[in-house]
């Protein structure tokens, strides 16, 4: 591999970026680089190298003396090159926080308060965890041993998505490791550039050459060759329901197991006693968070009768008056969308939301007095019927559905009216009603009182079409481990 001239990722990188293979940068055997936008601004940042299957093969083989050399370690050694990373990423904190916000167009007070902690945290956690993993011994008959123990798949290949890149990518790479597996993990084209810092400074606390590899390039391309590798043990993607079904089908090429973290067009449910300042904060956090770009958003608004036009009048008030704009102020709410196709995408959405005869509340289009970046202003639509493509359809932006429900039976109906089934928020001060409801919905994350918290300690993941498997907690390590039994007989001839 031909090294790269760019040996360091500053916070305004320099040109042309490598990608990170055997603990070195190295452009593409093709030679070819992709230019890396801010959204905000629309200006090219930097320029990436351009990945294809040839590098996935190299990656992929760089991974396997990667896994032999983490084996040696043993676990504690590897919990304790987690626990290292994760003071360095703690350590260059706002040089991570400035790189994120120019490259994916978050407001910076977010990510400074959610993505760089939960990065931090995640890689703390699996750190903790890589002595945790436990095996069985299970009684069968007097003179036999069996033991079942859980051993790494060796080489996982892993695609994260554009609107978390780092913390997405610290919940696949944290538990790989911890569990002792090495890492092949292709970031979104649009976002690649705290992912390989973060692969620079894996070299720097001690990782061995091979352990964490990243390979840029455009998805269809690098992610389909790895997907399909055979050297690849498992395979985790977080991304869109859509893909996530070709991910899937290129793994049974080889019989690979996946896990799948896709879409959601989760449901947020206020009953009629709640606090509705506090229920509007929540509200507001769900669904208009990094600019409606989360799998997890709570664009699907149910409000109870008693108190929905109330709800809707404050709520539109105050989309209205977010501040959208520049994601490095401070006093910014709302940043871009990742791209001027999202962008499209979104508004083509609000088109079909005006057609299906919703009134649309707020918003609606693109602010004028921003000539530049990928920006749409926080939409919501009231009287959406509840087959329309707005209330059925993940929108990936700034745009929410309100719904009105008379009692509990009509909001767990709504809410489980979907193919998808991520998350959901119950918002009520009676706590027999919450669990209850909490019960019947239909997702693999629901939340009572708050939204979209979240924790590593804690496991993630959706029902139905919002994809299978879990990350995060123990059940996130485990996933990245496959069992062994062992049954041992006395020789007795």
């Amino acid at each position: 591999m031909a090294s790269s001239t760019a040996e360091t990722i500053p916070s305004t990188p320099e040109q042309p970026l490598g990608m990170f293979i055997a603990g070195e940068f190295s452009q593409a055997q093709g030679g070819s680089t992709f230019d890396v936008l801010n959204p905000a601004t629309e200006e090219v940042i930097a320029q990436v190298a351009e990945g294809g299957p040839e590098d996935i093969d190299c990656a992929v083989s760089a991974a396997h003396e990667g896994f032999e050399a983490l084996k040696a370690l043993g676990a504690r050694k590897r919990g304790r090159l987690l626990l290292d990373l994760a003071r360095a990423v703690e350590d260059r904190f706002e040089e991570f926080a400035q790189l994120e916000c120019m490259n994916q167009g978050k407001p910076i007070r977010h990510v400074r308060g959610f993505d760089i902690p939960n990065t931090i945290e995640t890689f703390e956690y699996f750190g903790g965890a890589a002595t945790k993993l436990r095996g069985l011994t299970i009684e069968t008959e007097p003179a036999m041993r069996t033991t079942v123990r859980r051993e790494p798949y060796g080489v996982v290949g892993q695609i994260v998505p554009w609107n978390y890149p780092i913390m997405m990518a610290s919940w696949k790479i944290a538990p790989a490791i911890a569990a002792g597996n090495a890492v092949v993990i292709v970031p979104a084209a649009q976002t690649p550039l705290t992912l390989l810092k973060l692969a620079e400074l894996s070299v720097e606390v001690g990782f061995p050459p091979g352990v964490l590899n990243v390979v840029t390039g455009q998805g269809p391309v690098v992610g389909d060759a790895l997907t399909r590798h055979p050297g690849i043990g498992k395979i985790a993607f977080t991304g869109s329901t859509a893909t996530g079904r070709f991910v899937a089908n290129n793994a049974s090429i080889n019989h690979t197991p996946v896990t799948l973290e896709l879409g959601g067009k989760s449901a947020n449910i206020f009953f009629e006693d709640v606090d509705l300042d506090l229920a509007l904060k929540k509200a507001v956090l769900g669904v208009f968070h990094n600019a409606g770009q989360m799998c997890l958003a709570g664009s699907r608004l149910l409000v109870h009768e008693r108190i929905h036009n109330e709800f809707i009048d404050r709520m539109a008030s105050f989309a209205g008056q977010m501040r959208i704009g520049d994601p490095s102020s401070e006093k910014t709410q709302v940043g871009p969308l990742i791209s001027d196709k999202q962008r499209r995408r979104v508004l083509d959405f609000i088109e079909q939301g005006r057609a299906s005869g919703a009134s649309l509340a707020v918003g609606g289009e693109a602010p004028e007095e921003l000539d530049k970046g990928f920006f749409v202003k926080p939409t919501i639509f009231t009287g959406v019927p509840p087959d329309s493509t707005i209330a059925q359809e993940e929108i990936f932006g700034p745009v929410a559905s309100i719904f009105m429900f008379k009692d509990d039976e009509e909001a767990v109906k709504l809410a489980n009216d979907s193919r998808y089934g991520l998350a959901a928020g119950i918002h009520t001060n009676d706590l027999a009603r919450a669990n209850h409801i909490s019960d019947r919905i239909k997702a693999g994350n629901v939340w009572v009182n708050t939204y979209a918290f979240l924790t590593p300690g804690a496991p993630y993941g959706g029902y139905g079409e919002s994809g299978y498997g879990r990350e995060l907690g123990m059940e996130g390590i485990e996933a990245y481990t496959q069992q062994k039994t062992v049954f041992v007989s006395p020789n007795r001839g």
